[in-house]
């Protein structure tokens, strides 16, 4: 074999492996971050749908009557538009659970029928039948078309052959030898079943039919163009172990999305359920998001054909390199490359890889770093909902604990340190709010939380948790900083209360209290619901000292302790010695006057 062509040969061959080892690498990663990034964006759908609904509205529309509220046609309308706006979900709706049935009840489904369609659900297999746009009878089983007779096969199992006939103008549709639907094209179906004549004033039949060696439940239904797909007040169908999965869920108040695709009635989906819960917290109500296999297959599919479409390019850019130039000319760059596929595989999406040369080399390196950049964009967005959640989960309180990130927090984790906590509370709060409506109330409150917020960060604290009105702060570093911060916040609430001085909203009054000690800061709870908090009895006695307050008519007291550590830079006047409620010891409080 002549030289030319062994070195087209180990082209091939070479550019085929380097291809191969980028494009599955590279692949993998983004395949996997876009489709975490999908189930996270559905499950988030169904709870925000969910979060949109008032459950008391939702309860009172699972029944049949609930078609003519317009509550119910706000909601249809709703579940519509997210649904046209959503290419690769296939089902949005909503179920109301009945404790008494032990059973979901259909509420609203945002499929809104293109024609009138025949629904026959069992509890191991449902279809539906419709005339399409040739004007032939066309059955929906299993995500897929069917005009002429076809195997009831789902999973691993055949439930009968599904056979549709005519005759003459009169169309029928058997299960084996049973004829189950006899119907005639017209505006307005009438279709007969075994349990009666379904029509529009008569929509839904239950009957018993016996398929596959057993005999079951069989349901009817019939649904009418721009109508929804399922109508209000009907029980929930699906195969049993679908359906006691789905109340297990419902009943331990869970928001969850399948990560594999799962056998029901309809075909192979994957669902995503968001809860619809009373002002309590319980559950209610489920918000459905279901995305069939051939919508996930598409999913892939579009990502799939984008990857090929950079790969192939690739392949032979590297064909032509190793071609026409030496090896020490290809293994520098490619040496590179496969650096930074590894760094990529690594998480590494900051850096781009810059090449000198000026060839084709560098058209993949252009390549491979707007695949990052696309990357790196998911990544960001996961990163921007984790900020989301340090929100509620301080940094400084996972610093403390020596933990970057939450998900390396854990049940029990916990540290001893020596720290000052502040109480700050409202006076006669309870009053306040009594006199507000909820808006106003929240609105008020925020605004003082918003600026004692950012002075307890300012002087090195952080926000522990919000107790109703009250705020706990902790400063790990030097009693000063909470002294100080307890001097700011109240000069703040003075200012709020001159800027507001004509604005009709009541007059805030602080109270604040500070101890230092030592305190054990750590995770409680179990697995399913845990919480960051300290414990100590340093938090018992700042709270009390707070409380103190009012009795002396006092803004801002502290410990004999705290006292004694920040003499050099305020002055104190000595309040009173007290034994704390739950403490044995004589404790003296001091009121904070002035820096010294």
């Amino acid at each position: 074999m002549k030289l030319r062509n062994k070195l087209l040969w180990v082209s091939i061959f070479i550019a085929v492996f380097i291809a191969g080892i980028f494009g599955f690498s590279l692949y993998n990663i983004a395949m996997k971050k876009f489709t975490d990034s999908f189930l996270a964006s559905k499950l988030t759908l169904a709870r925000t749908i969910a979060a949109s609904i008032d459950p008391g509205i939702h309860a009172s529309l699972a029944n049949a009557e609930a078609k003519e509220n317009p509550e119910y046609q706000r909601y249809l309308k709703y579940f519509n538009s997210i649904l046209k706006n959503e290419p690769f979900v296939t089902y949005i709706y909503s179920l109301h659970y009945n404790s008494e049935i032990n059973n979901f009840i259909y509420v609203l489904d945002g499929n809104i029928g293109v024609r009138d369609k025949i629904w026959v659900e069992t509890k191991d297999f449902a279809f539906q039948v419709y005339f399409n746009d040739q004007g032939q009878v066309q059955v929906d089983f299993n995500q897929q078309s069917y005009t002429e007779k076809f195997e009831l096969h789902l999973g691993d199992k055949n439930y009968g052959s599904l056979d549709i006939r005519q005759n003459g103008t009169l169309f029928e549709v058997y299960l084996d030898s049973l004829k189950i639907l006899s119907f005639e094209k017209a505006e307005s179906l009438k279709v007969a079943t075994p349990a009666g004549t379904l029509d529009f004033n008569k929509r839904y039949f239950e009957s018993e039919i016996e398929y596959a060696g057993t005999k079951g439940p069989i349901n009817f239904y019939l649904t009418v163009k721009g109508e929804s797909e399922s109508d209000p007040g009907t029980e929930y169908v699906n195969a049993d172990d679908i359906k006691k999965e789905e109340i297990d869920l419902f009943l331990k108040n869970k928001d969850v999305i399948d990560r594999n695709v799962v056998n029901n009635i309809y075909g192979k989906t994957l669902t995503a359920r968001g809860i619809i819960r009373n002002s309590d917290g319980s559950p209610s109500g489920i918000v459905i998001v279901e995305i069939s296999k051939k919508n996930l297959h598409e999913f892939r599919k579009s990502f799939l054909s984008t990857a090929i479409v950079v790969i192939l390019p690739v392949t032979l850019i590297i064909m032509i390199l190793v071609y026409l130039v030496a090896e020490q000319f290809i293994l520098q760059p490619l040496q590179k490359i496969m650096n930074r596929v590894k760094e990529i595989e690594s998480g590494n999406l900051n850096s781009k890889l810059v090449l000198a040369t000026k060839d084709e080399f560098q058209d993949l390196a252009n390549n491979l770093n707007v695949m990052t950049a696309v990357i790196k964009s998911q990544t960001d967005h996961l990163e921007l909902q984790a900020e989301s959640f340090g929100r509620f989960v301080p940094k400084q309180f996972l610093k403390q604990l020596g933990k970057e990130s939450i998900p390396q927090v854990h049940l029990g984790d916990s540290t001893e340190k020596e720290m000052t906590i502040l109480f700050a509370d409202i006076r006669a709060f309870t009053t306040i709010s009594e006199n507000m409506h909820p808006g106003e109330l929240f609105q008020y409150l925020n605004s003082y939380l918003g600026k004692a917020g950012p002075i307890i960060r300012a002087n090195g604290g952080f926000i522990d948790k919000y107790i109703g009105d009250a705020i706990m702060a902790l400063f790990p570093e030097n009693p000063m900083d909470a002294v100080k911060a307890g001097i700011e916040l109240l000069k703040a609430v003075a200012q709020y209360n001159l800027d507001n001085l004509n604005s009709g909203r009541p007059e805030l009054s602080v109270g604040v209290g500070v101890h230092t000690g030592k305190l054990i800061l750590g995770t409680i709870g179990e697995n399913e619901r845990m919480d960051g908090t300290v414990i100590a009895d340093a938090v018992n006695a700042a709270s009390r000292i707070e409380q103190l307050t009012k009795k002396y008519n006092a803004s801002f007291l502290v410990s004999g302790t705290v006292a004694e550590l920040t003499k050099e830079k305020y002055h104190y006047r000595f309040i009173d010695s007290v034994v704390l409620t739950g403490k044995q010891e004589v404790t003296e409080i001091f009121e904070v006057l002035a820096p010294a």
